[in-house]
């Protein structure tokens, strides 16, 4: 078994999904979020139920949005793969403001995410999970 690394191709293109993902999320472009799933993507989202395919994570995204205008940052801590899967680590720094009105919320935490190769060699995230060091707002 010949046992293949992260090229610095595939790094940089899983840096450039990365980043389209963050953007699509700061703009509420559920069509952006969704081009970089994988079409079998998983989302376990912090005190909610998994969201298992591509309809569960839309819906999900299009609620949050329709509740929220998001605003994200990250910062990648680890990134390593073999082949055509890979591994990423990363902290992130989350305001959400409710389109109702009122104050924004905060949140700071960790992520992973499992990104897989396609046939046509771009990175998708296969599975995605979040949590927070933060008590829940009140």
């Amino acid at each position: 078994m010949t046992v293949e690394t992260l090229s610095q191709s595939d790094i940089d293109a899983i840096g450039h999904a990365r980043d389209g993902f963050v953007a699509a999320m700061g703009k509420d472009d559920v069509d952006g979020m969704m081009a970089l799933l994988s079409e079998d993507g998983q989302a376990f989202p912090p005190h909610e139920p998994a969201l298992i395919g591509a309809d569960a994570n839309r819906a999900w995204h299009q609620a949050r949005i329709a509740d929220f205008e998001t605003h994200i940052s990250i910062s990648s801590k680890e990134l390593v793969g073999e082949g055509s899967m890979a591994f990423e680590r990363f902290t992130y720094t989350l305001r959400v403001t409710p389109r109702a009105g009122g104050d924004a919320v905060e949140d700071t935490g960790n992520c992973v995410w499992l990104w897989r190769r396609g046939d046509a060699g771009s990175w998708r995230v296969a599975r995605a999970m979040w949590n927070s060091p933060q008590p829940l707002p009140e």
